[in-house]
């Protein structure tokens, strides 16, 4: 799972990363608040917290505002890139 601002793909979509293949199975608009709560560990993070902390080192100008709306993508790997 990866949290965006923009949305990067739909249901069914498939993309490559670190030499697998992935394919997109939802993409959902929801509070960042929620998502913090809710999927911090799908996130890879361990706590909240540390996903917040994360959050506004990378989004220094917005920050974390858990009423602002953010694109959740969730995927599930389909195995190796095959050259």
């Amino acid at each position: 799972m990866t949290t965006r601002s923009k949305k990067y793909g739909n249901k069914g979509d498939k993309f490559e990363a670190f030499g697998h293949i992935f394919e997109i199975t939802m993409v959902k608009k929801l509070p960042i608040g929620l998502i913090v709560n809710e999927f911090y560990e799908e996130e890879g993070f361990e706590s909240p917290e540390e996903f917040i902390k994360v959050w506004e080192q990378i989004h220094p100008k917005v920050g974390y505002q858990p009423e602002r709306d953010y694109y959740v993508h969730l995927f599930k790997e389909l195995g190796e890139k095959r050259e």
